[in-house]
């Protein structure tokens, strides 16, 4: 960079400097005129001196010795605009030139005043309508002018100062449209790229290209200049440069480190500024701050401290303080979470924050990333690069000063010691400093080898620091954080009491083992960790005291831990991992030492303990548990109690739930499950080594009757069938006629997924004979079904068997409809019954059919289906279907079917459409019939419609989503529309209601009734048409053959093969030309 230099006789010479030699300077924004600019030829050949353009040269110089400043830079004159490459440059550092400047004075030529003008308060200054007016607004250039520097002062042509970018905040905003907060300093990446390039819509250049390069700096991008290429070439490279930009962030991002932020203060019930000003005054801390050789500070200190509330609220501090062009980048390390527990991690999100605040510094990490792509980021290698990255970012010139900050070193869990060599190698600069915490480890500070350029922060009260003193004492410390349950569920020792009591388990250590063969390492860490939330829940239902509840408690709160640490130990990608774990187990006894002695009831006050839970998860639970702290007691030696835990009925449902998980498709008797022995999964695993089943296969033998032929063709279609979406789990059944089905459901839930299947997989029921006076045998009275009320079936698709055909529908009575959830699951038809569910149904229809009257739902208990089909190109229709007497999901399809042909219409006018998928919508309704779509695909009623009676599904809420896979909805839709078939014995597709259950109904009045014009709101099915590609490739082979025979037949009676197939081709022509307009026709309208 050359800067100018003013003599003692008031001659100005250029200087050169290296970029980081650089020496305070001003800097001069003005508009240019026609040759009339002192140029860099000019002041190298002494020249120029006549020019008009040397009088802001001259002011320029005196007006930074007044501010103390020996050097000044001019666009004019301190760029060889002949030499291509300094030029680029030039263009390129541009913005960062005007930001590192001390100041800008920005003279304006056409703006005049005098020393006599005021500016009163309620008097514009004569000044002002000149400033307004000023073409430097209009200039394309002299926006980052404006934005870049920190200081920038404008002067009128007389070289009166008439205020700055401050004090003329609002004046420039009105003039100029930017926003206040980019005038006052805030960092333009916080505004969209959009509203960026809007700033420069009404400014001009005198080179259109400039418009674009003009930017290059507001947009921190970086393109060569090609005068030339002309402005819709330039913008083209230049929001081209922005989407590689952008995507490099986005495969960059692993987490982002200021929401993590957020959600800890949250988690912590908020951040107290007087928990953490102590530090301010803290010799350590201050020397850190202002001490150029100070360049590591480690905050260390026991669990529960405060070390993470603690950096929060100096990366506050810093924040407030730093210069706006400095930069923080920090992150949060987490033990029980494996996306956060190494040091690759750490590199990407302090990389991300740092790129996020100065998007120039990307393009050290697109060198690599243009070639590799994601991989750069997720292979055995990103280490290595990230960490070379990362060294040239520190190492950039353009860098200022940059405070990184690493919370919690010790719950780095893979690749620890590279990372405190990192710190403690990288390069030494007055620039960077770096601040750390961690527990108390001697291998950490082994590690860092602190030394005159580090200091050390200890948080331990035994240490002399009064400040800590006397904030614990002062009371802040007494949060709910410290009641004796959070001590006992967070003590040294709980957690791996649980971990050895749960691996001491033989039939969980082969359900381990076959899971990790399976599936990969998160997924079964985030579903394992919801099970054991649910193992918690039912451990506590079977607590009989406090000391048992207290057990139950601890589960829940090391969950997270806990299904870490099986990670860990049986994953095999991670298989150095399982080191770790043997050293754990050898560690074990001491740990339980120390957890007796805590845990002895006659200690009161216990030590703070770090919380190493994942403080969503647990936050979550805690909501659905409604644990009472004030229930819990000192917990007893967990080895006292492994009887309760071993025998408990949870213990067997989370042996189940894991195996069901694992393997998803068998269909082993519900009863029957819990009777399977370790000695018998040993051997089912046995099994599985040689290419067999893991499981029972119950039921259903029908494939296997199959020939061969039949066989292959089902195995193919298997291979065609779509990958399963990220988060989502198939689900496979057979139907009684042998058509094999499957379905993709929201995984969030696996022990919900897991009841769906076992429904869908028609696992057979034990369905108990009805004595004639309603009851089953083994009761003793007639069962009532509170909040529903009896119906007959006469629809001619009910139910199975008996004359009556009565059966219960599931229509909730005037009085039960807030019941329906609970009611109707309890009584539905026999789907996913074990044994004793299904007597509902049978007693209603015994009731019914003894008393021979019928019992009719009243006007209130009226269901509805809202199905939207598109019947136009912009027209969507509501066909609504009144569904009260509807008791099986065979009649419930026959009728969607019926509803939709007569939406649809003519047979003809679908012959080349076919309903293709279904959405589940928000939708708007306005003179009965027109509909508008809202909101995305799945949408279905909240939990306050179902709860005030206007819609119902089971159940609510709806665990498991969608409430039906849409293969499976078109499926049933194209096998009922002639009606019901023969009934199968068991569980069936015709007598079922399994998504007449779950499906959301509209209840009480239709959506129709009394509006015509006004607009009504409502969630239903909206079916998705596409092209029948069966109908499309037989018109096509059949037009083919038509035009053979025709071309055939000419050419035999008039001996001409060129004119018969001549004939044909254009038969063929035609007739694709037809089709394709019908097809596009119907598809429209």
């Amino acid at each position: 960079m050359r800067l100018l230099q003013r003599s003692d006789t008031g001659d100005f010479s250029l200087t050169k400097f290296r970029d980081e030699a650089i020496p305070p300077y001003a800097i001069l924004s003005h508009t240019w005129g026609a040759d009339t600019e002192v140029t860099f030829e000019d002041l190298i050949n002494g020249t120029g001196k006549d020019k008009p353009g040397y009088e802001k040269i001259r002011f320029c110089g005196e007006q930074a010795a007044l501010d103390d400043l020996e050097y000044f830079w001019i666009d004019t004159c301190c760029i060889n605009k002949s030499n291509y490459a300094e030029l680029s440059q030039a263009i390129n550092s541009m913005f960062r030139w005007y930001g590192n400047a001390t100041r800008c004075y920005v003279y304006l030529s056409d703006v005049s005043s005098s020393p006599l003008d005021t500016n009163e308060e309620f008097n514009p200054p004569p000044w002002e309508s000149d400033l307004r007016k000023s073409k430097w607004f209009t200039r394309g250039w002299t926006l980052q002018d404006l934005l870049a520097p920190s200081s920038v002062e404008f002067f009128s042509r007389e070289r009166i100062c008439l205020g700055d970018r401050s004090s003329l905040g609002q004046l420039i905003h009105e003039i100029t449209g930017i926003p206040l907060l980019a005038l006052r300093g805030a960092p333009l990446s916080q505004f969209s790229v959009n509203e960026r390039l809007s700033w420069m819509e009404s400014r001009q250049t005198k080179l259109e290209e400039d418009r674009a390069y003009a930017l290059l700096g507001i947009l921190d991008v970086y393109i060569p200049p090609l005068y030339g290429e002309g402005m819709a070439s330039a913008f083209k490279r230049l929001l081209d440069e922005i989407d590689k930009l952008e995507k490099c962030m986005q495969e960059l991002r692993l987490t982002d480190p200021r929401d993590d932020k957020k959600r800890i203060e949250e988690a912590k019930g908020g951040l107290l500024e007087d928990s953490y000003r102590w530090i301010l005054e803290n010799p350590d801390f201050q020397q850190w701050c202002d001490d150029q050789q100070s360049r590591l500070l480690w905050v260390k200190g026991g669990p529960g401290k405060g070390k993470t509330m603690l950096l929060c609220g100096i990366i506050n501090e810093l924040e407030k303080s730093m210069p706006k062009t400095a930069l923080l980048s920090y992150f949060f390390c987490q033990a029980t979470d494996p996306r956060f527990n190494n040091a690759t991690a750490m590199l990407r999100g302090l990389i991300y924050l740092l790129v996020s605040q100065q998007p120039s510094l990307v393009s050290h990490i697109r060198k690599k990333h243009d070639h590799a792509g994601k991989a750069l980021f997720n292979d055995t290698n990103a280490w290595v690069a990230l960490s070379e990255i990362f060294t040239n970012i520190l190492q950039d010139p353009s860098l200022n000063n940059t405070y990184l900050v690493i919370d919690a070193l010790d719950e780095c869990i893979v690749g620890l010691p590279k990372l405190l060599d990192f710190v403690k190698k990288s390069p030494v600069s007055s620039r960077v400093k770096w601040l750390v915490s961690s527990r108390n480890d001697t291998n950490i500070e082994r590690r860092l080898q602190l030394d005159d350029s580090g200091a050390t922060l200890s948080l331990e009260l035994e240490d002399d620091d009064t400040d800590i003193k006397s904030f614990v004492d002062s009371g802040y410390g007494t949060t709910s954080e410290t009641s004796s349950v959070y001590f006992i569920a967070n003590a040294p020792g709980a957690r791996e009491d649980l971990l050895a009591l749960l691996l001491k388990d033989k039939e969980l250590q082969v359900l381990f083992t076959s899971a990790f063969d399976k599936v990969s390492a998160p997924k079964f860490e985030h579903s394992f960790r919801i099970m054991l939330g649910q193992f918690a829940r039912e451990l506590g239902n079977e607590a009989r005291d406090k000391r048992e509840r207290s057990v139950a408690y601890v589960v829940r709160t090391m969950a997270g831990y806990v299904s870490n640490c099986i990670c860990k130990k049986y994953s095999i990608e991670t298989d150095m991992r399982s080191k770790e774990m043997d050293q754990l187990s050898s560690q074990l006894p001491h740990k339980r030492q120390l957890l007796e002695r805590l845990l002895n009831p006659e200690l009161t006050d216990a030590e703070e303990i770090h919380d190493e839970g994942n403080s969503e998860d647990q936050g979550r639970e805690a909501e659905e548990d409604n644990w009472d702290e004030n229930d819990m007691v000192s917990l007893p030696h967990l080895e006292q109690l492994e009887k309760f835990v071993i025998n408990s009925q949870a213990m067997s449902n989370l042996r189940r739930n894991l195996r069901n998980w694992i393997n998803p498709n068998t269909s082993t008797h519900p009863l029957e499950r819990d009777q399977v022995t370790t000695k018998e999964l040993l051997e089912m695993q046995e099994l599985d080594e040689q290419g067999q089943t893991i499981a029972y296969q119950m039921s259903d033998t029908h494939d296997q009757d199959q020939p061969p032929w039949w066989r292959l063709k089902n195995l193919l279609k298997r291979f065609a069938r779509p990958s399963v979406p990220m988060g989502y789990r198939r689900l496979e059944w057979t139907f009684d006629c042998g058509k094999e089905m499957y379905g993709d459901y929201d995984n969030q839930d696996p022990v919900a997924v897991e009841e769906l299947a076992s429904i869908l997989q028609r696992r057979p029921s034990v369905t108990k004979p009805i004595k004639e006076d309603g009851t089953t045998p083994g009761t003793d009275r007639e069962e009532d079904i509170p909040g529903y009320r009896l119906t007959s079936d006469n629809s001619g698709g009910g139910g199975g068997g008996g004359g009556s055909g009565a059966h219960y529908s599931g229509t909730p009575s005037s009085t039960g409809i807030e019941q329906s959830g609970s009611t109707q699951a309890a009584a539905s038809n026999q789907a996913g019954s074990t044994g004793t569910k299904d007597s509902a149904s049978n007693i209603q229809s015994s009731l019914e059919a003894s008393s021979g009257t019928p019992l009719h739902p009243t006007a209130r208990n009226r269901k509805f289906l809202e199905l939207c089909v598109n019947t136009g190109e912009i027209d969507i229709s509501l066909g609504e279907i009144d569904i009260t007497g509807v008791n099986s999901d065979g009649e419930l399809f026959k009728r969607i079917y019926e509803r939709y042909k007569d939406l649809r219409g003519h047979r003809m006018r679908r012959i080349f459409l076919k309903p293709d998928d279904v959405h589940f919508v928000h939708f708007s309704v306005q003179g009965r019939y027109r509909v508008g779509i809202y909101g995305q695909a799945l949408v279905i009623p909240p939990e306050d419609e179902v709860k005030a009676g206007r819609y119902h599904y089971e159940e609510c809420p709806l665990k498991v989503q969608p409430p039906m896979d849409y293969r499976t909805f078109l499926h049933y839709m194209n096998t009922h529309k002639h009606g019901d078939r023969a009934n199968p014995a068991g569980i069936s597709v015709h007598t079922d209601s399994i998504f007449l259950r779950r499906l959301p109904k509209k209840t009480g009045m239709s959506i129709l009734t009394g509006q015509q014009s006004a607009l009504q709101f409502g969630w239903g099915v909206h079916i998705i048409e596409g092209p029948n590609k069966i109908a499309l490739s037989w018109t096509t082979f059949l037009s083919l053959a038509l035009s053979f025979v025709v071309s055939a037949l000419y050419s035999h009676f008039w001996h001409t093969q060129e004119q018969g197939f001549g004939i044909g081709q254009w038969m063929v022509a035609v007739l694709s030309a037809a089709m394709a307009a019908l097809y596009f026709q119907w598809a429209e309208t």
